[in-house]
């Protein structure tokens, strides 16, 4: 069982050269509407990763992601149209992979999961190495597809950041010393997206834990 509470299943690739494995179904889209397509992921034996790949009809090419299930990284393979990837981490190990899309023409395209090597989906199986799968969803999705819209998100430096003096960064940590402000007063971080346009909907998400 996956975190989401669905059934979860191991699926172990063959010995054969060339694609070892994939989960594989159809999809009706509507020109100019928004896709999302999501599945819950975790490593089995080995140290595969997951490639989700959409068929060119209806998103004008080809388009495949890879999902890394040791750091939650995806990476473009195969660009399209438009189109992103996001990776949430779960529980356990798990992550739940979601790539978004736009559908350029009405059709029924393709989509594929496939075992991948970190680099491919094509390549010799060894026969042992295996992930688990749980909760395979399509959704039309409400928003455009997601685009990374700042250039130092992580706080690796004081690049593209605009502070109060309070604040400091430095190797991934953001840090802010109030102590010298006075009451009814505040310090903050602000980093500028580009230009937003007009009549589009944007959605801003972060992530923040209490360690």
């Amino acid at each position: 069982t996956s975190p989401s509470g669905k059934a979860a299943y191991l699926l172990t690739e063959g010995t054969n050269v060339g694609a070892n494995f994939r989960l594989y179904d159809g999809i009706s889209v509507v020109s100019g509407r928004y896709y999302a397509l999501s599945v819950d992921v975790k490593r089995g034996s080995g140290s595969r990763d997951i490639s989700f790949e959409l068929g060119s009809g209806g998103f004008g090419s080809s388009i495949r992601w890879n999902l890394d299930l040791d750091t939650g990284d995806v990476t473009s393979q195969v660009n399209g149209t438009k189109d992103a990837a996001i990776a949430t981490e779960l529980s356990d190990g798990w992550w739940t992979f979601t790539v978004y899309a736009q559908a350029t023409s009405s059709a029924f395209p393709t989509f594929n999961y496939y075992l991948s090597n970190g680099t491919d989906i094509s390549y010799n199986g060894d026969g042992t190495s295996s992930i688990y799968v749980s909760c395979p969803r399509v959704y039309e999705a409400s928003v455009h597809v997601p685009v990374e819209r700042v250039t130092n998100g992580d706080f690796a430096s004081d690049s593209d950041w605009t502070k109060q003096a309070a604040w400091t960064i430095s190797s991934g940590t953001l840090s802010a010393d109030t102590s010298g402000l006075s009451a009814g007063t505040y310090s903050d971080a602000l980093q500028q997206c580009v230009k937003v346009v007009a009549g589009e909907t944007y959605r801003f998400e972060y992530t923040v834990s209490n360690i």
